[in-house]
């Protein structure tokens, strides 16, 4: 280097570390026309178009200077920060790596090596690296906090809010910490706290996007949809092109019942990632809940072309091939369930060897369980006598409150809800909802479409004793499928299922009727007992049900009845079971087990469907139901 040019590069330096970097660049950019080769020159100039943004233009200057001293930790380092400024992770990740092994003890190195590795999805390899920038540096805010964040998108909510204490007992202000801490406490569920936290993370950073993304997220689970909504589009307001807001836009709106807003706006969110999975299989969702199958189906392909064999869209698939009648693909793409994350299938049996074939099974000892919900394991408990026709041992693992109803059933050897069946020897294992797709059931071969499971005599004789005396016809009540409070992924569904009993007393008027309730459950039977005085005017409606200890009890009770009209839940498919009628209320994005539209259940022949036409219109399914009461019962005498 020249004496001249030697003068130029401190002076740069000097603008350089005083701010004033359009003037260092020119300096350097005026010595590197005369000597390209100038190694001081092509790195602070790296670095200073690194520290700007510039980061394409930085890694042209900082490659050349590799050239030169390519075992050099300073240039090595920037390289590393500039491609990872311009989204290049797998390189950066390369360089970073390169630096720890020349300089071991290079904290920032370890520290920015993990944040590459993150948004690789390395979160594991990502974690070594923060552990190796504390273990340099104890106390390093920073680490803790990319380490808190880190063990959130492994799922590990409670490890990540212990480092994101750690941040915030050196800084209680860290909005960072506070945003993971947040998020951590809503994967916990723990909404109030995670409010809390998110609230005062973004009080303390205003213009920070992402926290008020992930605050809006949390009143999208708090059910709080109008906040919700108004914090993503605070995110946006920050960041325009924000993927997540415009995503989660389209999730509160469809909440919000405002179905093609909420589609514009995931189609804004793929316009922004057309390559990521997460818009089309969001804006498949809302399509299915509209019951826009084909739109929805042609989404979740998409989903899988950007995210192969992804079980959580196979799920989804055959829910509406199944829904559609197609059951040939759907109980085939039903079995992607046991691979989901939140699989509902029980683990706990797993060392069992699963039954994948109905051949050759003459005195094998088969462990048939529950998965789902209690109507669920009504349904399908049906395919048990077929099992047991091909001359198997039939052992079922059910819920406790359906044990006494599902004793007799024909087929079994045994019943029990006992986690001590684990001690039997079994020579297989299978979920009642796969048996579906071992038989491999199509419309016309459904089994057992009334009358498999029989009420306990004993029990029915003292409730015919009990509603002897109540006159007209007899009509069992069931208007809320409730709330699963370790399920509230379900709530929004469970809500578009339940009907306010203010609308459901319409029914009270129906000529020459006693009505009984059927309902079991929170909040419905609180609430029943503060509403009926306001909504039910008349002495017609009779409620025994808090009587009930187990669904034997419900099963007695309702072969005493003339009718029970019920929402979709395990009632409903009680009743279809024991051969007694039955009509069902259904939500417009209804559950699959009731096909699309359809008015009667190829699984129960006693069953009479009342669809939804409109999203949340229970106003007219209450209507037809009432006419169509008069017109079964006649005329007031």
């Amino acid at each position: 280097m020249t004496t001249k040019n030697y003068s130029m590069v401190e002076n740069a330096i000097n603008f350089f570390q005083n701010g004033n970097l359009n003037a260092a660049e020119q300096i350097l950019m005026k010595v590197l026309l005369k000597e390209p080769k100038n190694l001081p020159a092509l790195s602070i100039i790296g670095l200073i178009l690194g520290s700007q943004g510039r980061s394409l233009e930085a890694e042209k200057f900082l490659n050349r200077a590799l050239k030169i001293a390519p075992n050099d930790v300073s240039i090595l380092y920037n390289l590393a920060n500039a491609l990872s400024g311009s989204g290049k992770h797998s390189e950066a990740i390369a360089h970073y790596s390169k630096v720890t092994i020349l300089c071991p003890d290079n904290v920032d190195a370890w520290l920015n090596l993990g944040l590459s590795l993150s948004k690789r999805k390395k979160f594991s390899e990502a974690l070594n690296a923060f552990d190796k920038a504390i273990a340099l540096k104890p106390g390093y805010e920073n680490a803790y906090i990319c380490k808190s964040a880190t063990l959130n998108e492994l799922n590990c909510p409670n490890e990540s809010v212990i480092f994101a204490n750690l941040a915030l007992s050196l800084n209680p202000r860290s909005y960072q910490a506070l945003n993971n801490k947040g998020l951590a406490l809503k994967q916990l569920f723990q909404l109030k706290d995670a409010f809390d936290c998110l609230s005062k993370s973004v009080s303390l950073n205003p213009l920070y996007a992402e926290g008020w993304c992930n605050l809006g997220s949390t009143l999208y689970l708090m059910r709080n949809f109008s906040d919700s909504l108004n914090a993503y589009k605070t995110a946006l307001e920050i960041h325009p092109n924000y993927f997540e807001a415009w995503s989660n836009i389209g999730g509160a709106l469809k909440e919000l019942g405002q179905y093609d807003q909420a589609i514009a706006s995931q189609e804004k969110a793929i316009q922004l990632a057309p390559n990521s999975y997460e818009g089309y299989w969001n804006l498949a969702v809302i399509q299915q809940e509209i019951n826009l199958h084909k739109e929805a189906i042609k989404n979740y392909e998409k989903v899988l072309t950007l995210r192969k064999d992804y079980p959580d869209a196979i799920w989804n698939l055959s829910h509406i091939q199944l829904k559609l009648g197609n059951f040939t693909e759907g109980w085939k793409n039903y079995e992607s369930r046991k691979k989901i994350d939140k699989s509902p299938i029980i683990s706990i049996f797993n060392a069992i060897p699963e039954l994948d074939s109905i051949d050759d099974i003459k005195e094998k000892n088969i462990l048939v369980f529950f998965e789902q919900g209690l109507g669920d394991t009504i349904q399908f408990c049906r395919y048990i006598p077929l099992l047991n026709g091909l001359g198997a041992n039939i052992h079922l693992f059910a819920q406790e409150s359906l044990i006494e109803t599902l004793r007799d059933l024909d087929g079994l050897k045994s019943i029990t809800s006992n986690h001590l069946i684990l001690k039997t020897k079994f020579d297989f294992r299978i979920s009642l909802l796969s048996l579906p797709f071992l038989f491999k059931t199509s419309l016309d071969s459904i089994p057992s479409k009334m009358g498999y499971l029989k009420s306990n005599l004993d029990k029915k004789a003292y409730w015919e004793s009990i509603i002897k005396p109540y006159q007209g016809f007899k009509i069992g009540l069931v208007w809320s499928g409730g709330f699963r409070s370790n399920q509230p992924e379900m709530h929004s569904i469970n809500a578009r299922r339940n009907i306010d009993f203010s609308l459901i007393s319409e029914l009270q008027y129906a000529p020459n009727a006693s009505f009984f309730s059927l309902q079991k459950g929170e909040p419905a039977e609180s609430e029943l007992l503060t509403q009926k005085e306001n909504f039910w005017a008349k002495d017609n409606f009779h409620n025994f049900a808090r009587e009930f200890t187990d669904f034997s009890d419900t099963a007695a009770f309702i072969d005493c009845l003339d009718l029970v009209i019920s929402v979709d839940t395990s009632t409903a498919h009680l009743a279809g079971a024991l051969g007694k009628p039955v009509w069902i209320l259904n939500r417009f994005d209804s559950c699959w087990r009731w096909l699309f539209q359809k008015t009667e259940s190829p699984w129960y022949t006693t069953a009479k469907i009342y669809n939804q036409q409109n999203p949340n219109d229970w106003q007219n399914v209450i209507k037809d139901v009432k006419n169509d009461l008069i017109r079964l019962i006649g005329p007031q005498p």
